[in-house]
């Protein structure tokens, strides 16, 4: 609860006119400054059978509900199913986060929808979708993360896999581990439109691109060029040829020296383009990318 000079809290209950029994429980919870004027209300709202719970939050006092939080418990006949939900005011998803726990009791898959920018994600063994246009920080391990359109995630953790399809536009991955060495098996996994002979490697000051041939989409790496900490062990391409990190250094190397006037990126070269050489000629580009892919 948000502190201020006086709080109320406000319990109703909404009977059942034939049976009296609760169908809603609700409890408000507002402050108020030094004059009695409004700075913070909570309204919460729990059903009868306490499976459902709804929290509006008014931050400032000014009358508008800026956030919704809701929490949800559905059981069927494979276990439980828990939904929690995060809106703006006017119902906009900011983030949604389904636990679904098995007979046993133990939860065997989540799933996170996150869209609120500065956003931090503690979760492990879950699948994450990153929205467009956002940066978020994710806290766990063994997660799967999907970057939307133009967005980016700092990582501490690791056995991580990170998912960048086609048409993704500019991700950015930053501390894709927590160790000092690239042990930890973190993965960066092309969509399957994404060939690996359609993956372009550069530098760019301590970063690693990473664009797709033809189209403006690509991902940075942040900081992969100073040393192991930060670099991503597999990177998959979506015809599932695999290249490690050790590699890349041979491609950057490779591509560094080709012409700017023909650009990855755009219009610019395409798949088994005649400039990047002869695959079977040692010193070509097109030798470096074969030679360094690698099949699963």
């Amino acid at each position: 609860m948000k502190s201020g000079l006086r709080s109320w809290s406000e319990g109703y209950e909404f009977c059942q006119a034939v049976n009296a029994r609760p169908i809603v429980t609700t409890t408000t919870t507002s402050d108020y400054d030094a004059g009695g004027a409004l700075t913070y209300r909570a309204s919460t709202s729990i059903s009868a059978d306490a499976r459902s719970k709804t929290t509006s939050i008014d931050w400032d006092g000014n009358g508008t509900t800026d956030t919704i939080l809701t929490d949800g418990t559905a059981s069927g006949q494979n276990g439980t199913a828990v939904n929690a939900t995060e809106t703006d005011g006017s119902g906009n998803l900011l983030e949604q986060r389904i636990v679904h726990i098995g007979a046993n009791g133990h939860p065997d898959a989540i799933n996170i929808d996150i869209r609120k920018d500065g956003a931090n994600i503690a979760a492990s063994a879950a699948s994450i979708q990153v929205g467009s246009g956002i940066a978020v920080t994710v806290t766990g391990n063994n997660d799967q993360i999907s970057l939307d359109q133009d967005s980016s995630v700092a990582v501490i953790g690791s056995n991580d896999k990170y998912v960048f399809m086609s048409g993704s536009g500019s991700g950015t991955i930053s501390g894709s581990q927590s160790s000092s060495s690239p042990n930890v098996n973190n993965e960066l996994d092309f969509g399957t439109s994404i060939d690996w002979n359609e993956l372009w490697f550069a530098q760019q000051g301590n970063n690693l691109v990473v664009s797709v041939l033809g189209t403006t989409d690509k991902v940075t790496i942040n900081d992969w060029f100073t040393g192991t900490k930060d670099v991503v062990e597999t990177i998959k391409s979506g015809d599932g040829k695999v290249l490690h990190h050790s590699d890349v250094a041979t491609l950057v190397a490779a591509m560094a020296g080709f012409d700017p006037a023909t650009s990855p990126t755009g219009s610019g070269s395409q798949p088994n383009d005649p400039r990047l050489g002869d695959p079977n000629q040692t010193g070509t580009i097109a030798a470096a990318m074969q030679q360094s892919w690698m099949a699963a």
